[in-house]
């Protein structure tokens, strides 16, 4: 076992946990308001309720233990109390509109708090296992990890579960060390504060019992005897600290056949312990090479804990180690058989053990012949691109989640306050974009709807012709094969084009071209329904508007059920006359959604309209079809 280094480590501890801050903060103050997050509103729905009420009982069955959102509701409630006796507005926390700014920065900085300390807690953990240097290595790695940023940076249970493993974990390795009744109830109490922070973190229990069972030294009377009083506690304070603990097993219930039917979606997926595997190499874990390594540090403290003998207390510790992902893993393939990543968050920090175990034997085996070799520098060299291949996950990802695209700047710029009424339709040709794609996509989408993703290539310059513009890489002018683009270009007035440049923190490359057309749009008017074209088929007629004749140019904006389609589909297939248009989604209200076509000229005599990409039969009364009329500025 290494021995701390005192002041060095404190100080390389302080610049992880500071560079961690740094990084968490940055990624949550990034959109305060209800469109970045979807979960968010369910746990401000509860923070509502406990403003209001003063009561604990939750207003939603998602996330409805108290420990989940009354610290939230704490510090709200004084920020409200501060506002209201000096009449600073930044202190407000709620408007006419709902929750403030204010009120999402106090809640998110809260996760951010939560996902420092489980850093801290984490080196805590590894320190007494493995020394100082592992445990501060393990300490980077989660800093970095893209997913316990993204969890660090929302008003969800997630950054607090993995702190309560954490903190269990801590307090179950000094139980076993110990071997009081004192040291045993404050790991019972941390068992309970992860049960509560999410129900997955029970789980937890597990390592405490293999630890304290594989103590040969102590009698076995006395080790049940302690595993005894932990569980005793843990249920206490379980119970205590959820008082309405009837609507947490309605959450779980509830989630189960959620889940349940999710993974009805995604058969073919592999069972839960293939899927988490992959989840492991994925680029918002470890990614390849680092998961690898920690696959490959898991397997190596499993062959030493069977073949070699060490310690009563280390090998303890190896298994308490070893066993929580195992456990975690088959727990939740009982439970249910739709993998989500942010479920096995608090698996990461174990993981993040096993990459710095592995990683610091290798480095103590291969310093010795570097040093033979008088290779003392290049082994510092080593020791620093290692820790920036470490660090480079987390950075990338934050970089990349909130600084946009210049293609996603493109799509703002065609589309201000003078060029954005209703019916819209714009080409958009992406370059290659990479994960994660920018955090304001979909609410840039939900603000600025009518864009086609496709090559313009294969769209045809006829219809390019009458769309409202379009969006596509800079580079794509060059070559032989930017003819197309380089005639898009001279076509479009100097005043209709613009070109956005790459920027570090303003936008990310490949640089855009974004071209507008001078539409002008007529009104919009209903169609009449006359019937339809072939029974059994969502095949529909209408009648042409008085006043319209063959050859006008127009578009359509089709009206349907929300339970007529997919949730997840952005086009539908539209063809007017036998002719296939080209669709994009452009709303959602309520139990309906539209969809605009592509502009086309009008048929002679009645408009027959069939639609597909359907999941039921429509009713005629159910479909709504509205027709608008274009004119080129100028004509």
């Amino acid at each position: 076992m290494a021995v701390d280094r005192g002041p060095t480590v404190r100080l390389l501890l302080a610049c992880i946990l500071l560079a961690g801050a740094a990084l968490r903060v940055w990624y949550a103050v990034y959109g305060l308001d209800e469109n970045r997050f979807w979960d968010e509103r369910y746990n401000f729905e509860n923070v509502e309720s406990i403003l209001e009420t003063g009561s604990l009982r939750p207003a939603k069955v998602y996330y409805p233990s108290p420990l989940q959102s009354w610290p939230q509701a704490g510090l709200l409630a004084a920020s409200d109390a501060l506002h209201r006796s000096t009449g600073n507005e930044l202190l407000a926390i709620r408007d006419e509109s709902g929750f403030t700014p204010a009120a999402y920065l106090i809640c998110r900085l809260l996760s951010v708090g939560y996902g420092i300390a489980s850093l801290w807690v984490l080196f805590l953990v590894a320190r007494p296992i493995f020394g100082s240097e592992v445990a501060l290595v393990a300490t980077l790695a989660l800093t970095f990890l893209p997913w316990h940023i993204h969890a660090s940076g929302k008003f969800k249970p997630d950054a607090l579960v993995v702190l309560t493993v954490l903190l269990a974990l801590h307090w179950s390795v000094s139980a076993v060390r110990a071997g009081t009744v004192k040291s045993y109830a404050l790991a019972g109490f941390g068992i309970a504060l992860a049960l509560s922070g999410k129900v997955t973190g029970g789980v937890i229990a597990v390592s405490l019992v293999v630890g304290t069972l594989l103590r040969g030294s102590v009698a076995w009377s006395r080790r049940l005897k302690l595993i005894a009083v932990t569980g005793l506690v843990s249920l206490a304070a379980f119970l205590a600290m959820n008082p309405y603990g009837r609507w947490y097993l309605d959450f779980v219930s509830g989630l189960q056949r959620d889940y349940e039917m999710r993974a009805g979606w995604l058969e073919g997926s592999g069972p839960i312990p293939v899927q988490a595997v992959r989840y492991l190499l994925s680029g918002y874990v470890h990614g390849p090479v680092i998961g690898l390594v920690a696959l490959i540090g898991a397997v190596a403290l499993a062959v030493r804990l069977v073949t070699k003998r060490g310690e009563e207390l280390d090998r303890a510790y190896w298994s308490m180690l070893l066993v929580f992902p195992i456990a975690f893993t088959a727990a939740y393939t009982v439970a249910t058989p739709y993998f989500k990543g942010n479920n096995f968050l608090p698996v990461l920090p174990i993981t993040c053990i096993f990459v710095a175990w592995a990683g610091w034997r290798l480095w103590r085996w291969g310093s010795t012949r570097l040093e033979r070799l008088g290779g003392a520098s290049l082994g510092v060299g080593l020791v620093a691109l290692a820790l920036v291949f470490l660090a480079q996950p987390g950075l990338v990802y934050v970089y990349r989640s909130l600084v946009p695209t210049a293609i996603d700047l493109a799509r703002q710029a065609v589309v201000d306050e003078r060029r954005a009424p209703a019916g819209r339709f714009y080409y958009l040709e992406v370059g290659d974009e990479r994960e994660p794609l920018w955090e304001g996509q979909d609410e840039l989408t939900r603000r600025y709807p009518g864009f086609r993703a496709a090559p313009l290539g294969e769209i045809g310059v006829e219809r390019l012709d009458l769309a409202d513009g379009e969006i596509f890489p800079a580079e794509r002018l060059q070559g032989e094969e930017g003819e197309l683009y380089r005639r898009l270009m001279a076509r479009a007035d100097e005043a209709d084009r613009r070109r956005i440049e790459p920027r570090l923190f303003v936008a990310r490359g490949p640089a855009a071209v974004a071209l507008t057309h001078r539409w002008s749009p007529g009104p919009a008017v209903e169609l009449e329904y006359r019937g339809r074209c072939r029974p059994g088929r969502n095949c529909f007629r209408f009648a042409l508007p008085d006043g319209l004749s063959p050859g006008v140019l127009a578009s359509l904006q089709v009206t349907l059920p929300t339970a007529a389609v997919d949730p997840r589909q952005t086009e539908l297939g539209v063809s007017v006359g036998g002719v296939d248009l080209d669709t994009v989604r452009v709303g959602i209200r309520g139990p309906e959604r539209s969809f605009l076509t592509e502009r086309f000229r009008l048929p002679s005599g009645q408009i027959e309209v069939r639609l597909t990409d359907l999941e039921p039969r429509l009713l005629r009364r159910r479909v709504g079809l509205a027709l608008r009329t274009w004119l080129e500025n100028g004509s």
